[in-house]
């Protein structure tokens, strides 16, 4: 199976002798030569300083012996950047990449995925991880952990560092008062504070605050003061005399002007969406390719790259890190391009080759366990045909890969990028397939209206809603939601149930079940003596309960319904609303506040909080069509079906069967609407 360590013949997991390869350390003043290299329980215990093994060694009774002459062997890379997906855990591993810093992603997902437990069934990179990125409003990512406060940030940072996250990471859109609270937060935690300076802030308040790592390199660049040098050389004494690290991701704007091609190979091992997202990328560029837009992007190209060869002159520490997988930023082979675009920036490549292992390791505070080959630390190494020293290229696929004490042999090495291509066959034949939802066990009562829609990226279905509305018996009324999102490579679709149950114009109760991923989350949410309880299991395992005196209006999960209860629970006209929402990032909830208007046309336009929501309507209250967005990522819905079984449906308030004036938690009678 793809994500597994499957195939005993070609796969060593013992104790292990790595004999007759010339050994590069990256220890300073160490120069590459044969040696001896023994691996045992995940950790080198012994490197021999010639290519004779001393006689009082004494060798693990059981033990595989690896000959290696004339080959190279050299610590694994380390990207500093990526937002990790387990299905291109095993890109990394064929170009050599054994750790990975992940700088924000699904929170749950992320967790779970660097849990030792996890990582040791993968054949994929060591995992440090900051899990969900901070950012203001509205948030680049729908990931994001929104804070407005240093209050809210003192609130919610410690939740993660409870959950196991390793760094503090953030947007350019977190507001100033909290983006001084998390580096403060995260220091006391002793951890390390990693992002762009902020909107507003400049680069000299970002080093009076002590931010550990400065991602991009935006914050030399001052408006209209391109060409002052003179100001650009005191910013990079500044920082060299502080300590910062920065990640400059230059093939971040080195791809801006490059036309990968129709078919780039690259494409053959991601899933469907994310080729899709690639494509259009690279068309959206395609209509700018004229030649002032290609003169000004070569033009600032030549400017950073100048700028980076100053910060190392300076002794800024420089940190690789690949961004991927944003567009044409692959798995993998991201982090040798992104070192081959240094070493054409002027860099020297022994320098380069330092930074993708030792630097790095030091400037994200992994030193002990990983960028040398050393006794003590992690096994995780390069078996290489030619010597990197001649041409990085030798670098970007190994020949085989120590990963934490297991070798992967050759052999391995071609079954797994043979399983990758078979898995994205796989994949992409289940993306042309319709997402099949099952139904759930509905309430008791009459169902009055019941629909799907689905969810379009790139003009591909990515996500299928199908909803239900119940009259119940008792007079309440049910909003029953259930999304599936289509699975990437060697993973089951994810599932959404989102049960709300309304009294009187009132939410007075919900269910929410997140299955997907390896994990099992669920919400139930109640009113009791005047509070709303949430109570919460993770993986059937209780959490915690939580109380707050002000009941939410709906809860939102990024679902369809939602908006179809906004739409009929409200005002009539164009009279603008207020409402709050209850989210969650990751598994933690939140309330947001709402602010939504109706035009006469029909159309409710709504401020989540976290982004814009547009939605117009059936007659019947049904949904037609919804776009949403947070930040850069955005999604569309569209009706395939829905009926009312004869009846009205779920119109809004003025429409034919509904109660004019009816609004949401107001505690108006709903009954016989």
């Amino acid at each position: 199976m793809l994500l597994s360590f499957l195939a005993p013949a070609a796969l060593l997991q013992g104790a292990t002798l790595l004999e007759g390869a010339t050994v590069h350390t990256m220890l300073p003043g160490d120069e590459p030569r044969v040696r001896n290299l023994l691996v045992q329980e995940g950790r080198i215990v012994h490197l021999s300083d010639g290519p004779e093994l001393p006689a009082e060694l004494e060798l693990p009774a059981e033990l595989e012996r690896v000959q290696l002459e004339g080959k190279h062997l050299f610590p694994g890379l380390i990207d500093g950047m990526v937002h990790h997906d387990m299905e291109h855990d095993g890109l990394y591993v064929l170009s050599g990449v054994v750790l990975c810093r992940d700088m924000g992603n699904e929170l749950g997902r992320v967790l779970i995925a660097a849990m030792p437990s996890v990582r040791e069934r993968l054949p994929g990179p060591s995992l440090q991880v900051a899990g969900a990125i901070f950012d203001g409003v509205p948030p680049a990512t729908t990931e994001a952990v929104i804070v407005r406060t240093a209050e809210e940030v003192e609130d919610k940072f410690p939740r993660l560092v409870e959950r196991g996250i390793q760094l503090a990471s953030f947007h350019a859109g977190i507001p100033r008062e909290a983006w001084l609270a998390l580096i403060e937060a995260a220091h006391g935690a002793g951890m390390q504070a990693w992002g762009p300076v902020p909107a507003g802030c400049s680069l000299a308040e970002a080093l009076a605050a002590e931010q550990d790592g400065l991602c991009y390199l935006e914050a030399f660049q001052q408006p209209g003061e391109e060409g002052d040098a003179e100001r650009t050389r005191a910013q990079i004494a500044e920082c060299a005399a502080s300590g910062v690290a920065v990640m400059p991701l230059l093939d971040v704007y080195a791809y801006r002007t490059v036309d990968q091609g129709d078919d780039p190979p690259i494409l053959n091992y991601l899933a469907p969406s994310y080729a899709d997202w690639w494509r259009a990328d690279l068309e959206q560029r395609r209509a700018l390719f004229d030649e002032d837009y290609l003169a000004r992007g070569a033009q600032l190209y030549e400017r950073l790259e100048r700028l980076l060869r100053e910060l190392h002159a300076a002794g800024v520490p420089l940190v690789p890190g690949s961004a991927a997988p944003n567009p044409w930023m692959a798995p993998g082979a991201g982090l040798h391009d992104e070192l081959a675009t240094w070493e054409a920036a002027g860099l020297p490549r022994a320098d380069v080759l330092r930074l993708a292992t030792a630097g790095a390791a030091r400037a994200l505070g992994v030193e002990e366990d990983y960028g040398s080959l050393e006794v003590g630390k992690v096994a995780s190494a390069l078996v290489l045909g030619a010597d990197p020293r001649d041409s990085l290229d030798a670098l970007r696929e190994p020949d085989a890969v120590l990963l934490r004490g297991r070798y992967l042999t050759p052999g391995y090495l071609r079954e797994l990028r043979g399983a990758l291509l078979e898995a994205q066959l796989q994949a992409t034949a289940r993306a042309e397939a319709p997402l099949e939802i099952e139904a759930p066990e509905l309430p008791e009562g009459r169902v009055v209206l019941q629909g799907r829609v689905e969810g379009l990226a790139f003009e591909r279905v990515v996500a299928a809603e199908e909803y239900w509305v119940v009259r119940g018996y008792d007079g309440s009324t049910s909003w029953i939601g259930r999304m599936v999102l289509a699975g990437g490579i060697g993973q089951a679709p994810a599932r959404h149930t989102i049960h709300q149950r309304f009294q009187e114009g009132a939410l007075v109760g919900f269910d929410l079940e997140i299955e997907g991923g390896g994990i099992s989350y669920r919400v139930e949410g109640l009113t009791r003596g005047g509070q709303f309880r949430l109570k919460r299991w993770l993986n059937e395992q209780y959490v915690d309960t939580n109380s707050t005196p002000r009941r939410p209006a709906l809860v939102d999960v990024g679902m369809a319904t939602p908006a179809m209860i906004l739409n009929h629970y409200r005002v009539v006209g164009t009279e603008a609303g207020k409402c709050q929402a209850l989210y969650f990032e990751g598994v933690d909830p939140v309330a947001v506040e709402w602010n939504f208007q109706r035009g006469e046309n029909g159309v409710l336009s709504v401020r989540t909080g976290r982004g814009p929501m547009v939605a117009t309507f059936e007659a019947d209250g049904a949904l037609a069509k919804l776009g949403r967005a947070e930040g850069k990522a955005s999604v569309r819905y569209e009706s395939v079906r829905h009926t009312t079984f004869g009846g009205p449906g779920m119109p809004p308030p003025g429409r034919a069967g509904a109660k004019p004036g009816t609004k949401l938690g107001a505690g108006n009678d709903e009954r016989g609407e």
